[in-house]
């Protein structure tokens, strides 16, 4: 995926579209923050990503080479993105809605039987950019009170 991949003017695109991308490059940041890939992160990851696309969605490869183009942008740019695409459907979804995105993130990050801290600081930013004023009070409530229903 290059910058082109992202609309020039994504806030004239539709909710759905603005999703799926923000869906992807919240994945390939949260993929590329320890720096490794494992067997079930890449399950996790691809679910996710394959959640919201029309079947077949992507494959191992086509995954592959996206998180290979990822990883050549400048990590600040990479979080641009994203933040900039998790702003763009947080008007679209209610506070529960965002709470489960956070989730769903936070399950990424733990995928791999660990939870490093660049992958907590990739939740805490797309929590912030989703609207919470308290990202840290979002994640310690997944935490002990589980993912809302």
């Amino acid at each position: 995926m290059n910058d082109q991949a992202i609309p020039a003017h994504w806030s004239e695109k539709p909710a759905e579209e603005i999703l799926v991308l923000a869906v992807l490059n919240l994945v390939l940041e949260m993929v590329l923050a320890d720096s490794r890939l494992t067997v079930e992160e890449l399950d996790a990851a691809l679910g996710m990503v394959n959640f919201y696309l029309p079947p077949p969605g992507l494959t191992v490869e086509d995954f592959g080479e996206m998180v290979a183009d990822a990883a050549a942008r400048p990590p600040d740019r990479r979080s641009e993105i994203t933040g900039e695409l998790l702003e763009g459907i947080a008007g679209h979804l209610d506070m529960e809605d965002r709470k489960k995105f956070v989730a769903v993130a936070m399950a990424l990050a733990g995928s791999d039987g660990s939870f490093m801290m660049t992958e907590m600081a990739v939740v805490l930013n797309a929590a912030q950019r989703l609207g919470f004023d308290d990202p840290e009070a979002v994640v310690a409530e997944i935490m002990t009170q589980g993912p809302p229903e």
